[in-house]
């Protein structure tokens, strides 16, 4: 597995929803992946908290890797410079 690279602050559910992204990708070792909804989650949550406490529902196993779903941040147009 690759070294954790970041040394910034972790991103916070609250900053994630700041950039229009609302469900978290979440990917297991054992190839099991999904999206969950993160409109129940308080905004101080930070992502990095939520790879300790979610379980895999496929295997069971954690930690899992957690990270914003990006894909609705392009969706919504957002990915690209404005030309004006």
């Amino acid at each position: 597995m690759a070294a954790n690279r970041c040394t910034g602050p972790a991103m916070t559910i609250g900053n994630m929803r700041s950039h229009g992204v609302t469900s978290i990708e979440v990917t297991c070792g054992c190839g099991h992946s999904a999206l969950v909804d993160a409109d129940g989650l308080d905004d101080l949550v930070q992502l990095p908290d939520l790879r300790r406490l979610l379980r895999c529902s496929a295997c069971r196993e954690r930690p899992i890797d957690v990270r914003p779903n990006w894909r609705e941040h392009k969706a919504q147009g957002k990915g690209g410079h404005a030309n004006s």
